[in-house]
């Protein structure tokens, strides 16, 4: 009987799992992001995106709070970088904003706790957002971050990585994976501010430096270098020029 117990499986082919939906993170450089959104902070109060841009450079996380593999080393991997950074409190902020319309103000709250509980800081820099489907649906859109909802699982499929908007919304840079680096994230933070953020010494390494989206890091362009190089030269030189020229002395 054996052999005819078997026989309908073997007939039906080998079992084949279903396949996860393909998602990516798309470079939307440039775009502006829907700071007219209306979301929920960690303590349930109605904020509108736009309450954390103005001023400052924006990082955002898109991600959600009860995801037990990916975010959690996304936002733990960014917040290491930012303490790296010797940056004052107000130069930048730091915006998450849940993927997933389920969650709740206490599961914001005690990913915060976390957090905070490590490093004190975070209680006043890091706001933790969520939203209706619909309104999270466009920032995701916007900001070229995909996911999908895997119902075997009963988790989201979405890529690793963050971005860096300027002050007006726009998205300046984004960082793929889940490894960064402290060097790249400052230069970001100095170019979506247009300069007013950083010393001097960092507005020459981002001219010298050229964006690679592929990667989503800065390497150090030859020619760029070469031109900084010579500009500084030329600077010094008109600099030594007119103090010999104050003081009589012959050009």
């Amino acid at each position: 009987m054996l052999p005819l117990v078997l026989a309908p499986a073997a007939a039906a082919g080998p079992l084949v799992l279903p396949s996860q939906p393909h998602v990516e993170f798309r470079q939307n450089i440039g775009t502006q992001i829907p700071l007219d959104a209306l979301l929920r902070d960690e303590n349930d109060r109605r904020v509108q995106l736009s309450t954390y841009f103005g001023t400052v450079p924006v990082v955002l996380v898109l991600g959600y709070y009860r995801c037990p593999n990916l975010c959690e080393t996304e936002l733990q991997s960014v917040l290491q970088v930012l303490s790296a950074l010797p940056l004052a409190n107000d130069t930048y902020r730091l915006v998450a904003v849940s993927i997933d319309p389920r969650e709740t103000a206490a599961d914001a709250r005690q990913r915060k706790a976390r957090y905070s509980s490590t490093d004190g800081v975070w209680s006043t820099r890091l706001h933790l957002m969520r939203g209706d489907g619909a309104t999270v649906a466009r920032i995701a859109d916007v900001s070229g971050f995909q996911y999908a909802y895997d119902r075997n699982a009963d988790q989201y499929v979405h890529p690793a990585g963050f971005l860096v908007a300027s002050p007006d919304g726009r998205i300046s840079r984004y960082f793929l994976g889940v490894a960064h680096s402290a060097r790249d994230l400052r230069l970001a933070l100095v170019e979506a501010s247009e300069g007013r953020l950083g010393t001097p010494v960092d507005r020459l390494l981002l001219l010298c430096s050229h964006y690679d989206p592929a990667t989503g890091r800065y390497s150090v362009a030859v020619m760029n270098t070469v031109r900084a190089v010579s500009l500084v030269l030329l600077m010094l030189l008109g600099a030594w020029l007119w103090r010999r020229q104050r003081r009589g002395g012959p050009a």
